[in-house]
């Protein structure tokens, strides 16, 4: 799901921090009164029309957030309240089942960590099963499961939104920033990139300029 903006429809982005725990104890009572389906997989969420419930509800928090008293009086049964119904929307059942863990899981996130800060590096499926002592094809279906992506298209695509960003900060040349995210050739970054974002480096650099700013 793409959005545009411009200055005659600006785009509003309203950024919700998601309470872990609250929104666990919310799974516990759950579970507790409809039980839970062993099958469903903790997946990764993607972008999702907002469903009726959840727009109301973000609605009345934002009013709320306008009036001390109501947000005093109101304010925590709000939030409540709107963990619940994404709880229960389109993608409730895969965030629930991520709550609620289990080790391949867990195990599985301890691997993203580590690509987090080694995505540059030259890190092969076998090397990143070892770390988490799991054999290479349940690492390789837990993750697809988990992300939506093989682990090599997990770490090709945080490379090029890495990249990205540099670019847009012009933190040098395209052929040094291509090697610095963990390209060999800058030939073979340009075709990833224009593949990924459907644009050119020096293309989406400019576009992200005109469109979003200076990102900070």
């Amino acid at each position: 799901m793409a959005s545009q903006a411009s200055s005659e429809r600006p785009l509003l982005a309203i950024y919700f921090d998601f309470d872990l725990q609250l929104a666990a104890e919310i799974v516990t009572t759950l579970d507790g009164q409809i039980g839970h389906d062993e099958r469903m997989q903790a997946r990764s969420l993607v972008s999702s029309r907002m469903m009726p419930s959840i727009k109301d509800a973000l609605q009345r928090l934002l009013h709320a957030l306008h009036h001390p008293q109501e947000l005093a009086i109101l304010g925590p049964g709000l939030l409540h309240e709107l963990h619940y119904r994404v709880l229960i929307g389109p993608q409730g059942g895969s965030l629930m089942a991520a709550l609620r863990r289990n080790d391949s899981t867990d195990r599985i996130v301890q691997s993203l960590s580590l690509i987090r800060e080694r995505y540059h590096e030259g890190l092969s499926v076998s090397e990143l099963a070892a770390t988490v002592s799991m054999s290479v094809p349940s690492y390789h279906a837990g993750f697809k499961s988990l992300t939506g992506n093989t682990p090599i298209q997990y770490i090709k695509a945080l490379r090029l939104h890495e990249a990205r960003l540099m670019i847009a900060r012009r933190k040098g040349a395209i052929a040094a920033i291509a090697a610095e995210v963990g390209y060999a050739s800058p030939a073979q970054f340009s075709r990833d990139f224009k593949r990924h974002f459907r644009r050119s480096p020096s293309e989406e650099a400019g576009w992200m300029r005109e469109h979003l700013g200076e990102p900070a």
